[in-house]
């Protein structure tokens, strides 16, 4: 058996797995994310661990087994939260949340911003606040004196520091691309990188494959080897059998994480992220990352302002009206994601008349979701990559109106996984793969059987397109009303 931890932004779940891929048990533990009064968006990294804990405590009773009976574990993290540690392992900070967009004047400085280019070219990633270099250059200021020989803690690093006795200090190299610090043509830290964001190399963990850690979990006083440790997105994208290049995921979760499998060699491509999603040994495993930025919390959002009250209520509103009438929301509530990239983005709605209500607001929400899906589908078109078919996964996916209106605007098919926990999967399944349990195969054979596909309708027109675009422009304050 294999247990296999998703740690989440909202939940930590928890999956015990038998080879090829049955998941015999499963657990949920809610995780508290909280808004301090200075914006920051932090987290409790000892609530983090103790859910990590719990949840595959749950799982394991769930399955009916004992630790004992766990030949491997693995963790996915939330990728690019992180948080400040001591010298002698103790947090310093909360956890800062991937969604806290805080850097001070960091992005703006000129000796920064000169190499923004540079910086982009070497780690893949975009001049955005998502990512960890800057917003760790503007809290290790913050710290001041009391951040003297402090140690930099993605959340991998943190949750194998803290669920192993012989407490690491190391970091897998998927996640490790997702800081800003590593150059993806050699798989290690930059130098140059580090002096640039004023960084010491002392900060930083060691960089290891994501399936070779060197760490384990101690679960009811059993000690069970970690064999596998990668960023959620990664995995997911292996456990939907994404495995031949082209073919991509997308995770309807708090936001919605686009992934498209490149090869073993980055590729580039405007307005997505090059990036690591896996590493299996010294084989890297690369993708294209189109993360927009709100999905899942624009449901949440929506259902705070007494819209409805959940998914299911909004599906309801969803059939009592054709159409959204002519309203548009760009869902900028984060800023905007990929393609644009643009922190400062304002969400708007627009289109409103005396004649607008409840259910053409719930169809503005789900044309939000599918025509920001649209978006990335695009830039991939763009760099000549064209999907067919986009597997899927997340909490929104119980949702059949916003499925078939994502395959309608994208014109791909949606193929909703049977496999509800993908990333989990994904985690279990690279350490299988390791073990030489299974085949990539197997994988395909896990990942396809029972899937939902939605075909695609007809296309939306080209005004309700060139309506978006024009909305987009205006979100970004490049069009005037």
């Amino acid at each position: 058996m294999f247990l296999s931890i998703d740690q989440g932004t909202s939940s930590t779940k928890a999956c015990v797995f038998a080879p090829p891929g049955e998941l015999v048990g499963a657990a949920t533990v809610p995780v508290a994310t909280e808004v301090l009064a200075d914006g920051s968006i932090v987290q409790d990294p000892r609530e983090l661990a103790q859910s990590c804990r719990d949840a595959a405590r749950s799982a394991l009773r769930a399955a009916g087994i004992g630790a004992e009976a766990v030949v491997g574990a693995a963790i996915a993290n939330q990728g690019e939260s992180f948080l400040f540690m001591d010298p002698k392992g103790r947090p310093l900070t909360p956890v800062i949340s991937w969604q806290d967009g805080g850097t001070g004047t960091v992005l703006e400085r000129p000796e920064l911003v000169g190499h923004a280019d540079e910086i982009t070219r070497r780690t893949g990633l975009a001049w955005h606040p998502e990512f960890v270099a800057p917003r760790a250059t503007y809290r290790l200021e913050q710290l001041g004196r009391a951040g003297a020989g402090a140690r930099l803690a993605t959340l991998d690093t943190w949750l194998m520091h803290e669920l192993d006795p012989r407490r690491p200090f190391v970091t897998d190299r998927a996640t490790a691309s997702r800081t800003m610090l590593l150059g993806l043509d050699d798989g290690d830290w930059d130098p140059e990188l580090l002096d640039w964001f004023g960084l010491p190399r002392g900060l930083l963990a060691e960089i290891v494959p994501c399936d070779e850690v060197g760490a384990h979990l101690v679960i009811d006083r059993v000690e069970i080897p970690l064999r596998t440790s990668c960023y959620d997105m990664g995995l997911a994208l292996l456990g939907h059998g994404c495995l031949r290049a082209g073919q991509t995921k997308a995770t309807f979760g708090t936001c919605l994480g686009v992934m498209t499998a490149t090869g073993a060699a980055p590729v580039v491509a405007d307005g997505l992220l090059t990036t690591m999603a896996y590493q299996r040994g010294d084989r890297p495993a690369f993708a294209l990352d189109g993360e927009i930025a709100a999905a899942g919390a624009l449901v949440t959002w929506a259902c705070g302002l007494g819209l409805a009250g959940s998914l299911a209520e909004i599906d309801q509103l969803i059939s009592g009206a054709p159409d959204a009438a002519g309203v548009v929301m760009v869902p900028a509530i984060l800023g905007l994601g990929a393609p644009h990239w643009d922190q400062r983005a304002q969400a708007t709605i627009s289109g409103l008349t005396v004649r607008s209500g409840r259910a053409e607001l719930a169809h503005a929400i789900y044309d939000a979701i599918a025509w920001s899906l649209h978006d990335v589908m695009r830039a991939l078109e763009a760099a000549g990559v064209v999907a067919e078919e986009i597997r899927v996964d997340g909490g929104l996916t119980r949702s059949h109106a916003l499925m078939q209106r994502c395959a309608d605007v994208t014109q791909a098919a949606i193929v909703v996984s049977a496999q509800p926990e993908a990333t989990a999967y994904g985690g279990a399944a690279l350490a299988m793969l390791g073990r030489g349990l299974i085949t990539e195969e197997d994988i395909r054979g896990v990942v396809g059987r029972g899937a939902v596909t939605f075909s695609p309708g007809s296309a939306p027109p080209a005004e309700a397109h060139a309506r978006w675009d024009r909305e987009v422009r205006r979100a970004r304050g490049f069009e005037s009303l």
